[in-house]
């Protein structure tokens, strides 16, 4: 998949330099920066350049959508007064701007195989669950191209970084902790038959020096969950088909999005330059270690830091964790309703939840798979459900669980308050994840989480649920 990289790089960017008006929409998903088979709904969004659009369905966008440059495409379209483009195109509009139209009618769906126009791997490659790879707290970690369990990159107060070496990657999951970086020396594939997760003030993209573009990093994610956390930069191509994919609060990206469904909150995005601007807090020299199915290792000693860089190509062994040490993810219990129903009931911010029916006032998977837009009251919601679900099920415990849920019932609660309590919670439902936990094998049942996420129901208010 690597090989003739490059030219369809350069045929991409030719593709998204175009701004001369047309006729009829543009159906080449290289002049794409944000794409959504079936839903763009936002806040608010910046782009630099590149076209935003929906296959067959809708674009909502709230507050601003500034795209001088850009085709803004979908069958139903809902923007601010004040939104700019260079062209719409739509068959309903409920709002519009002066500077963003009049909206031409168009047929749909744009492409008729998002999936294959992407390049979305079919047979999707596996990944071998017993071989995880785990980026510890401050350390450099250069991984050869191969076949992976769930990757992920440790951060928090000690950041880490992972340098993928160039070639194609098979992960289970990827995770990247807040504060941490995933970079490419080298173009890379990387395939993820699960969800993938950049946590706050990520930095994922091409290393500096390298000569990268965004399009030399692509992820093909196979999983329902995508999500680019606040203040993240992301410089790639994504392509996730079956997921929804979340740009939270100042996340920027370059390169192209592509997912079933995309959410945002106020976020900037563009199709990149053709040159690397991302940076490193670290400067490592190393000899590439070669392949072998054991953890090796070797230390380098950086001319800016005292880091030391590990190059490995997997793990082979599992760390066991302490009694009560494992914590999940929301998305690990919306995904498995078995589960979260055999925790409860549970409490959180004043909420009895006690079962897992969609639609229901009461239900946790309404709690957990609810798409916040920006809702603090939502997100704190559903962090802290997911730790009542941890704490319930013999997990570690959440030393802020009491304050919060304070915070949370607080109607005169802050801004500040609610985003601190949901930074903590986050960062605690994450910090045990990758543990052992004495739940039952099974597989992921994402269709009633998708069915909650969907509709209307809202916790904090039973009045919105049937």
């Amino acid at each position: 998949m690597i090989q003739g990289r490059r030219l369809l790089v350069l045929a991409s960017v030719c593709a998204l330099a175009s701004t001369a008006p047309a006729a009829t929409p543009s159906r080449d998903l290289r002049s794409y920066v944000l794409f959504a088979l079936d839903e763009i709904r936002g806040k608010g969004i910046n782009l630099s350049g590149g076209n935003i659009g929906v296959n067959d369905g809708s674009l909502t966008i709230a507050d601003f959508l500034n795209a001088a440059s850009s085709q803004v495409v979908a069958k139903s379209v809902s923007i601010p007064a004040s939104a700019q483009c260079l062209q719409l195109f739509a068959n309903s509009v409920a709002r519009t701007s002066p500077a963003c139209g009049p909206a031409t009618a168009f047929s749909s769906p744009l492409i008729a195989d998002v999936s294959a126009a992407c390049g979305f791997p079919d047979p999707f490659p596996a990944c071998d669950p017993g071989a995880p790879v785990t980026v510890g707290n401050g350390q450099v970690v250069v991984l050869a191209p191969g076949v992976y369990g769930a990757l992920t990159v440790m951060g928090g107060g000690t950041p880490s970084t992972l340098l993928l070496s160039g070639g194609s990657y098979g992960f289970c999951s990827v995770a990247v902790a807040r504060n941490s970086q995933l970079f490419a020396q080298g173009a890379s594939d990387v395939s993820v038959t699960g969800d993938l997760a950049f946590g706050p003030n990520v930095a994922a993209g091409p290393a500096s020096g390298s000569e990268l573009v965004a399009g030399d990093l692509r992820f093909f994610v196979a999983g329902t969950s995508v999500q680019l956390s606040r203040i993240s930069e992301t410089q790639a191509h994504v392509c996730a088909p079956n997921a929804t994919l979340q740009l939270t609060e100042g996340a920027r990206f370059e390169g192209q999005l592509v997912a079933d469904v995309i959410r945002t909150e106020r976020v900037n995005g563009g199709p990149g330059s053709t040159t690397t601007t991302t940076t490193t807090t670290s400067t490592t020299t190393t000899t590439q270690l070669p392949a072998s199915t054991t953890t090796t290792a070797s230390t380098a000693t950086s001319t800016t830091s005292t880091s030391t860089t590990t190059q490995i190509v997997a793990s082979t062994t599992t760390t066991t964790a302490p009694p009560g040490g494992f914590t999940r993810t929301p998305g690990f219990y919306g995904n498995h309703p078995d589960i979260t129903q055999s925790l409860l009931p549970v409490t959180a911010c004043g909420i009895t939840f006690d079962d897992t029916t969609v639609g229901s006032a009461t239900s946790a998977l309404e709690g957990l798979c609810v798409s916040p837009h920006g809702d603090q009251q939502l997100q704190l919601i559903r962090q802290l459900l997911t730790a009542a679900l941890n704490q319930a099920a013999g997990g570690a415990s959440f030393a802020q669980f009491a304050s919060c849920d304070a915070v949370c019932q607080d109607p005169n609660a802050t801004s500040a308050e609610l985003g601190a309590c949901i930074d903590t919670a986050d960062e605690f439902n994450d910090s045990g994840d990758r543990q052992p936990a004495p739940f039952p094998q099974s597989s992921a049942n994402s269709g009633p989480c998708k069915s909650a996420r969907g509709n209307d129901c809202l916790v904090d208010d039973p009045s919105s649920c049937p």
